[in-house]
């Protein structure tokens, strides 16, 4: 596999991609083309088998019509027959009662002849020789010496059996002969051979024929249908045994009979038989090999596509793969230019849109390139710069460290305690302001800072003011901001306490309130003018700057959320000539 990887990363572009091209092009044609080609036999087999079981049974369909014709026909035939005494007395005077329902059974018979097309007579024959029927003109006599009928009365058991005969139906009006096929039915109504009837339906053969001619079973089918009598009804005129659907008579003539439905494919002809319940079979074959012909010009058709498109797909490889390649070669020798540090390389905007917006982009890459470096060079010299200012920033601080000590240490010489504490208090605001890299730092040094910035004040403010504090100790290390109670201190001596002609009093108490730590820090200065209350509210809760950057509890407010999130900042609240109260909420977060 390292091999195969090695020999890969060798290869030109060009080159890939001619193999890709063929390998994901070439390749799922060719396995495409041995399936389809492998599975054309049979894919034309399981048609041909389809198309005989479709023939087969729009046949049997076709025949399921005329059966159930029939049986409806034979059903209200068979009402007529149980009902009309008149079939059953040999002799005697018949009432006018009588009459009267021999006459609605004729116009009843012929009635269902004229709704069924397809029937070309129905009779009735009584035991005793009378005849109900719906021929306008009958022979009984003559009919009931056929020998289907004959066979019909001698039967051990009522049954019914069909026929195909050729006979002008006993009907003396016509003048002409009609084949037709005959179902005759003996009937027992009252359970006595004496009461027996026979029901004799005669469908017109042309008319089930025209059913049968109407699917269209081509010149490559033959259709045969057979009775269970040996007669065959399709196609007409091939009645011999002996004929081409000679083998069907093999299964017809076994013991058991043919199967309700059995499919027989050998190398050439397929063959299906179905079952026509309570009349016979019908059987078909289909000619393989005419079928296969079409197959096999459908194989040399796509052989031929295939070959087109194998000299389509090599051809349009090479030609895509030129295409591509051209342009990025010579992207990649103008990117080896830049490498040496020529800038100066210019590409011609050629190719397919991909590779055009890639030369766009390899430009306004070399343009940036030229001005981070030109830029580059301006912020390493603006860095040697910034140095030695962090240095000459870093002395100053000690030095004013050193100086407030120096100065602490001679007014704890001379007695002069005051300037002592002023300048340890000063000493630890600069050590506190000028921390490096600690944003957030515990509540207890914020607090720490606040009194070494309340000892300074005191030395401003004399007598005039009293602070105190007030500090959960649950909340002392609660990350806070630093800086973030001086300039509420700044804005409560600033606006309270200079201006106030009373004693000052501020409050800060610290505790936890849910799940967040709130601090309130109170005046009891002259208090905020209701208009200008408002105005300071709508600046906190829209996060707006107040006009002193880093100063004020605008800033404040805002670096809070900055931190912390919207949900945390500087709320205040004032009553004029009585108290002013700024409350700052911030997350508790509990130390281990």
């Amino acid at each position: 596999m390292a091999r195969f990887r090695d020999f890969v990363g060798k290869l030109s572009i060009r080159s890939e991609l001619i193999g890709i091209m063929i390998i994901f092009g070439l390749a799922p044609v060719f396995l495409l083309s041995y399936v389809y080609y492998s599975r054309l036999n049979s894919l034309a087999r399981e048609r041909v088998s389809i198309l005989a079981s479709q023939m087969i049974r729009q046949t049997n369909n076709s025949i399921g019509g005329v059966v159930r014709d029939v049986d409806i026909v034979w059903r209200q035939a068979v009402d007529i027959a149980a009902t009309t005494e008149y079939l059953y007395r040999a002799s005697g005077v018949t009432s006018p009662y009588r009459i009267e329902a021999v006459s609605q059974a004729h116009r009843f018979l012929r009635e269902l002849k004229r709704n069924f097309p397809i029937l070309a007579n129905v009779y009735l024959i009584g035991a005793s020789g009378r005849a109900i029927t719906s021929a306008a003109n009958p022979n009984v006599e003559l009919l009931s010496a056929k020998p289907w009928i004959k066979d019909a009365w001698t039967g051990g058991v009522p049954g019914t059996k069909v026929y195909v005969v050729l006979a002008d139906y006993q009907d003396r009006a016509t003048l002409t002969g009609r084949q037709v096929i005959t179902v005759v039915s003996r009937i027992e109504p009252y359970g006595d051979i004496g009461s027996s009837v026979l029901v004799v339906v005669d469908l017109d053969y042309a008319s089930v024929l025209g059913r049968i001619e109407m699917i269209g079973l081509g010149h490559d089918a033959d259709v045969m249908i057979l009775l269970d009598s040996g007669i065959i009804v399709y196609p007409p005129g091939d009645f011999s045994p002996d004929g081409k659907f000679s083998h069907i008579f093999e299964h017809v003539s076994s013991s058991n009979g043919p199967p309700r439905r059995s499919t027989t494919n050998d190398e050439n002809v397929l063959t299906v038989t179905e079952r026509i319940e309570g009349w016979g079979y019908v059987h078909g074959t289909i000619d393989i090999g005419s079928l296969s012909a079409d197959f096999a010009r459908t194989r040399r058709v796509f052989l031929a596509i295939l070959v087109v498109v194998v000299l389509v797909t090599a051809m349009a490889s090479l030609i895509t793969a030129n295409r591509i390649s051209s342009p990025l070669l010579d992207l990649r020798h103008a990117m080896k230019r830049i490498q040496s540090g020529d800038f100066s390389v210019e590409l011609k905007n050629r190719g397919s849109r991909e590779v055009r917006d890639l030369v766009r982009s390899f430009h306004a890459m070399r343009l940036e390139i030229e001005s981070l470096l030109h830029r580059l060079s301006l912020e390493k010299r603006e860095s040697l710069r910034a140095e030695l200012l962090a240095l000459q920033a870093q002395i100053n601080p000690h030095f004013l460290y050193n100086t407030m000590d120096v100065i602490r240490g001679i007014a704890y010489e001379r007695k002069v305690l005051e300037i002592a504490g002023m300048a340890e208090a000063l000493g630890d605001l600069f050590r506190y302001a000028t921390r490096i890299g600690d944003a957030v730092v515990p509540l207890r040094q914020e607090i720490d800072h606040v009194n070494a910035y309340v000892s300074i004040q005191k030395y401003r403010f004399p007598n005039r003011f009293n602070v105190t504090i007030s500090v959960d100790d649950r909340v002392l290390e609660t990350p806070v901001l630093r800086f973030v109670l001086q300039p509420i201190l700044e804005n409560a001596f600033q606006h309270g306490i200079e201006k106030s002609i009373v004693p000052g009093v501020i409050d800060i108490h610290a505790q936890l309130v849910g799940s967040d730590v709130e601090i309130q820090v109170s005046d009891n200065g002259p208090g905020i003018a209701p208009d200008r209350l408002a105005a300071l509210k709508l600046k906190l809760s829209a996060g707006s700057e107040s006009g002193n950057a880093g100063i004020g509890i605008s800033n404040v407010n805002n670096r809070i959320r900055l931190q912390f999130g919207e949900k945390y900042g500087v709320a205040i609240d004032s009553c004029e000539r009585v108290k002013t109260v700024v409350t700052i909420r911030l997350p508790y977060e509990p130390q281990t």
